[in-house]
């Protein structure tokens, strides 16, 4: 992708743009197919970003282990099949 005029964007979508490469980075090693099944450990900011991709690339099951169960909920809506808070 490239933009013809970088000025016209906004702070919010020029700061998007290095978390998504890291994530179109870690899909592309991790070479996620439809139907696999994954868990994913953190769902910060860029863990939102995977989730979102993850659940477009048709994964059949996604678990998001977080501490904060707001974020969890979060995941929930953005397509995780299950939320774990871990016990410490």
């Amino acid at each position: 992708m490239r933009c013809e005029d970088p000025e016209s964007m906004s702070f919010a979508e020029v700061a998007f743009i290095e978390p998504m490469a890291c994530v179109v980075h870690a899909m592309n090693r991790l070479g996620v197919k439809a139907g696999d099944r994954a868990i994913l450990l953190g769902a910060g900011a860029m863990g939102q970003q995977l989730i979102q991709t993850l659940v477009h690339s048709g994964v059949s099951e996604l678990v998001v282990v977080d501490i904060s169960t707001t974020k969890l909920e979060l995941s929930k809506a953005r397509g995780a099949s299950r939320t774990i808070v871990p016990l410490f």
